[in-house]
């Protein structure tokens, strides 16, 4: 059974947004990923155009609450969507110079 992880930001709109979409990308195999916020701000085009720049698909996505996510019963830890952002761009530079 995947384990939850959530992704909790202010607006749901970027940060949030690309870190669900790089943990997908990454490890989405092995667990559920969501993200939400206090807010709901929408997806910013910005994050999708550079996404889809380094392959990843976020345009999909919709900006959710917390309270949209009720039927995620467990969750397995929230997570900074800054620290997983760092995580992800130096898994980008490792793979651009191999």
């Amino acid at each position: 059974m995947k384990k939850n992880v959530l992704f909790l930001c202010t607006g749901n709109s970027c940060r949030s947004q690309m870190a669900e979409g790089w943990a997908k990308a990454l490890k989405g195999d092995k667990y559920h990923f969501y993200s939400a916020g206090i807010l709901k701000h929408g997806v910013n085009p910005n994050a999708i155009k550079v996404m889809q720049e380094a392959g990843v698909d976020i345009s999909s996505h919709k900006s959710n609450t917390i309270d949209d996510l009720s039927d995620v019963k467990q969750t397995l830890s929230l997570l900074s969507a800054q620290m997983l952002m760092k995580i992800a761009l130096c898994f980008q530079r490792v793979r651009f110079f191999m």
